[in-house]
């Protein structure tokens, strides 16, 4: 997607609070608690958040008493977005019985609203909790363990409901990955602000001291606080969201590109770009899984760029292919013509190899008596199905779906947490 680029700086910068810098021509719609969009259906409540191309809302839906989701999409992306048109397809041909697409958001209106910033696109969707990564940031890093499988095991059953729909994510990591609310259809507004805090509001400044036009919104409203740390999960039910970056298998290529972190992207965005497919999920679902499972990354990323994790992924997976090997150009700063760790680098990590099976040992288990070896084992295997360069040659979410680790783990950990799908 085309990044927004403005150098002027207008507004005074406020922590936990969107780039206020968008709310420009083509960028951010403002929003203000107790606005209301279509026709007076949806009012504000608070603020659940935002990202590059979007600020998300807390709102009430006075036609169906209930709260839902607002995402009000930038100007600039709003004409085609790739978002509203997979949701739309990701909702076509539903089976309800089925239970696996509960596992992904679901589009419950769209409509339209003129804005001084422009025309933008806004989506109402099913609401959720925090993202699995917010989760985790809010205590020590790990689930409870059959928590962890639960989760997992619905996020594999996702992708694959996804993938047989036709469509790749293509951004699965833990951000996008959403724990379950509670039902809070029935609480009030003062209920809500007494359970997730009332809006932290601060007036707008400009930097010339003027008052802030219509372009921008008179307070910014830092976000609910509805993270749950992952200590004190116990209904591990989520949901996959933000399409923002998907595509239709059927279009061979996404057209902005992969949009995942660098520490999920896979090999082929570095070296078979014409090649971007269901397997991009495989890897990031891969990566996704360890995390989940685990108390960190997969690959480790810090500082990094393209080439420190195509280094980092050989340390995990092995040797890349020969053909791709040729024509990595920066293979010299961290290998001998031979394959073998050069012993002194320029760049900043280890010189040797820590393959999947110590990753997981070192994965933060250690101590839990119910985390067994073969637990382990299996989980490194499904995983070392999944984590292959090439990716043709990795598993299908239809075969992750049906390995080992589901059969014995994560199929009996969704039913221990009476979440019932068909598999």
């Amino acid at each position: 997607m085309t990044q927004h680029s403005y150098h002027k700086l207008i507004y005074q910068q406020q922590d936990d609070v969107e780039d206020l810098e968008v709310y420009q021509p083509g960028g951010y719609h403002p929003v203000n608690v107790g606005d209301v969009f279509s026709n007076g259906r949806y009012c504000v409540v608070h603020k659940l958040g935002w990202g590059s191309y979007s600020t998300v809302w807390l709102v009430r839906d006075a036609k169906l008493s209930r709260y839902v989701a607002l995402k009000v999409i930038v100007a600039s992306e709003s004409k085609d977005s790739a978002e509203s048109r997979i949701l739309r397809h990701l909702s076509q041909n539903h089976n309800q019985e089925d239970g696996t697409m509960d596992f992904v958001t679901s589009l419950l209106d769209e409509f339209h609203v003129q804005g001084p910033n422009g025309y933008h696109l806004c989506l109402i969707t099913n609401l959720t909790r925090c993202s699995i990564g917010a989760s985790k940031k809010a205590h020590p890093w790990l689930f409870s363990l059959t928590v962890a499988r639960a989760i997992v095991a619905q996020v594999i059953i996702a992708v694959r409901a996804i993938h047989r729909k036709g469509v790749v994510h293509g951004d699965l990591h833990l951000r996008n990955i959403l724990l379950a609310l509670p039902q809070i259809d029935s609480m009030s507004v003062a209920e809500i602000y007494q359970n997730f805090n009332p809006p932290r509001q601060n007036k707008v400044y400009r930097m010339d001291g003027g008052s802030p036009g219509l372009e921008a919104p008179s307070h910014t409203v830092k976000p609910a606080w509805v993270v749950t740390p992952c200590h004190q999960v116990h209904d591990p039910r989520i949901c996959i969201a933000d399409f923002g970056g998907a595509w239709l298998n059927a279009d061979l290529l996404p057209k902005h590109g992969i949009q995942a972190p660098l520490v999920y992207l896979p090999p082929e965005d570095t070296f078979a770009r014409n090649s971007l497919g269901f397997p991009v999920d495989i890897w990031t679902l891969a990566c996704s899984i360890y995390e989940i499972m685990g108390d960190g990354p997969l690959l480790e990323g810090f500082l990094s760029d393209k080439d420190d994790m195509i280094a980092e992924m050989i340390s995990c997976v092995g040797p890349l292919p020969q053909d791709w090997w040729n024509v990595w150009e920066a293979r010299g700063d961290f290998f001998e013509e031979d394959g073998s760790w050069r012993t002194e680098m320029a760049r900043c990590r280890d010189s040797k190899s820590r393959p999947l099976s110590q990753r997981i040992q070192d994965m933060g288990r250690e101590t839990d008596p119910e985390f067994s070896t073969d637990e382990a084992k299996t989980l490194e295997r499904m995983l070392g199905s999944m984590l292959k360069f090439k990716p043709e040659e990795r598993a299908s979410a239809e075969e992750i779906a049906g390995s080992e680790w589901m059969t014995r783990y994560g199929i009996p950990a969704l039913r221990a947490h009476n979440i019932l799908v068909s598999c």
